[in-house]
């Protein structure tokens, strides 16, 4: 409780009454105090531990906006996260900072690669202008691709809301990148779907051809990792690898 009313940014004083009020006892400031210094301490201890033992097959960056103080604006949060070539997942870094300022994300990776972090294979992210500019500066060797969630979302936010087409578009997306067995072949069946929908949704065609190439890198790469390198959804992308992983065993 104390914890979980800290990080929403209860003051001391609000979270001693918060847990008298639900039948904790009394809490003093202090301990609330003393817990909430811990908290700090451990999170300072998560962003400075040294990165230099991890070996990153691909790392997914995205940005989230939660309501970090009480009555206040939601703010960016930025998350830094991947795949080692073991087929473990790592939680990287989390910092405040606006997904579409690339010094934020500039600052984020310097200190990934300030702690040891070497280059991955791949980086994976969504559309942000900025972010996008920070991964090109900072890992320019590496496989870009885009979120494939994300940009289907961006595409369908274009198009009118007509029975049917929502799912005709969908259906057809998918198939394109489903049934590709090399990034030639999906940016085929996706540049088709572009010139379907160019007559009467230009936006959307747009919107779709934009960067286009990103979308097709998880092509590049074995077959069993290839759904989990085309989204940056951290709840789906683990379990098919370690699947494979005991499969092997």
């Amino acid at each position: 409780l104390v914890i979980g009313a800290y990080v929403r940014g209860l003051s001391d004083r609000d979270i001693e009454s918060l847990a008298r009020e639900a039948g904790l006892g009394h809490i003093s400031r202090s301990s609330v105090s003393t817990i909430c210094r811990e908290l700090r301490d451990r999170y300072r201890a998560f962003r400075a531990r040294s990165l230099a033992e991890v070996r990153l097959l691909a790392l997914f960056l995205d940005a989230i906006y939660l309501p970090v103080r009480p009555d206040g604006p939601k703010e960016g949060v930025l998350v830094a996260w991947g795949f080692t070539t073991d087929g473990d997942r790592v939680l990287l870094d989390v910092c405040l900072g606006q997904r579409e300022r690339t010094e934020d994300w500039l600052d984020l990776g310097r200190g990934l690669r300030g702690r040891g972090l070497r280059s991955p294979l791949c980086v994976v992210t969504d559309g942000a202008p900025g972010l996008i500019r920070a991964v090109d500066e900072l890992w320019p060797d590496a496989d870009r691709g885009r979120c494939t969630v994300h940009r289907l979302r961006n595409v369908l936010a274009k198009l009118p809301d007509r029975p049917g087409l929502h799912a005709r578009v969908r259906a057809a997306y998918w198939a394109a990148l489903d049934t590709a067995t090399s990034p030639a072949e999906a940016e085929a069946g996706l540049r088709r779907l572009v010139g379907e929908l160019a007559g009467d949704f230009p936006s959307a065609a747009a919107c779709l051809a934009d960067d286009l190439l990103a979308l097709t890198v998880h092509l590049r790469y074995p077959l069993r990792l290839r759904k989990r390198l085309r989204s940056t959804n951290l709840l789906s992308v683990n379990r098919p690898w370690r699947d494979g992983r005991a499969r092997a065993a």
